[in-house]
């Protein structure tokens, strides 16, 4: 009976200890809950006090998104759109989706807007006209003048083209005001490359042409050898230089030749004078006479 007593009181005495431990578990959990809740409260409250700039902030958005959406007409998207070389694209849409082609060919402007991968950032591409429509597809020409290559730098393979029926008039503006300058620019430039080109065709001839008068003037040592004109093998200079060289031989010749001649008609003119002063000291010969003795 004693020893059931003591068992009885230790179990009193375990029990007695696991309720306290309980009750501070039960305390702390309670004051973690407590500062959970204020904290939550606190939140909620500075959450509360920036609530009207957060509505404000997300109107401001709103209207700036309606303002860069003003004059944007109905959207449309086009999966799997590749241009040709000469700007024309087919689009996986049709006259289910409004894009209708008239009998002669043309049909309704539409801008093409293309991804460029850069996160949200697109090309606009350029105006297209409707050329032909089915139920599901369509094909597009561009309005404007497509250059050499240019199709292959339009951004293709970053997801799918949009295709608007409308854009702002500003924007669209300002889009053909830069595409016609752009092909001024090239118009000049291509000018230039004209201009030099034929500068450089004139250059190229006049350098053929000096190539031609150098070898006339200063031989040409893959010329035939062509007895009556030497000097097309051996150039105007050295033929000149050599003429003018056997030239002055012959002048030299020919003035010693000269002195010769004179010195001789000198000579000639002294024999004569002397022939004369010598026959003028001759006697005078007795007449002869006649038959009859006179």
């Amino acid at each position: 009976m004693k020893i059931f007593r003591i068992v009885c009181s230790s179990l009193l005495v375990i029990g007695g200890l696991g309720a306290f431990y309980l009750s501070l578990r039960a305390l702390d959990t309670q004051a973690s809950w407590t500062a959970a809740a204020d904290a939550a409260e606190a939140a909620a409250e500075q959450a509360a006090e920036g609530l009207p700039a957060l509505r404000t902030r997300e109107l401001a958005l709103r209207n700036d998104m309606r303002a860069a959406n003003a004059g944007f007409g109905q959207v449309l998207t086009a999966p799997n759109v590749a241009p040709d070389a000469q700007g024309n694209v087919v689009v996986e849409l049709g006259t289910q989706d409004g894009l209708e082609a008239a009998a002669d060919g043309s049909g309704p402007i539409v801008h093409l807007f293309a991804p460029t991968g850069n996160g949200d950032e697109s090309m606009y591409i350029g105006a297209f006209t409707v050329q032909q429509a089915a139920e599901r597809q369509a094909q597009l020409a561009p309005t404007f003048a497509v250059q050499d290559g240019e199709p292959q730098t339009w951004p293709v393979g970053n997801g799918d083209w949009r295709v608007r029926y409308d854009v702002p008039a500003s924007r669209a503006s300002r889009f053909v005001d830069l595409d016609t300058l752009l092909n001024e620019r090239r118009e000049l430039l291509g000018n230039r490359r004209n201009i030099l080109a034929r500068q450089q065709q004139e250059l190229t001839d006049a350098q053929d042409t000096l190539a031609v008068r150098e070898r006339a003037l200063l031989g040409d040592p893959e010329a035939p050898e062509i007895p009556d004109a030497p000097e097309i093998r051996a150039g105007l200079v050295a033929q000149t230089t050599a003429e003018e060289l056997e030239r002055a031989e012959a002048l030299v010749e020919l003035d010693r030749l000269r002195r010769a001649v004179k010195n001789a008609s000198d000579q000639l003119r002294a024999a004569l004078a002397e022939n004369v002063e010598l026959a003028g000291r001759l006697p005078t010969a007795a007449p002869p006479r006649t038959a009859s003795g006179e």
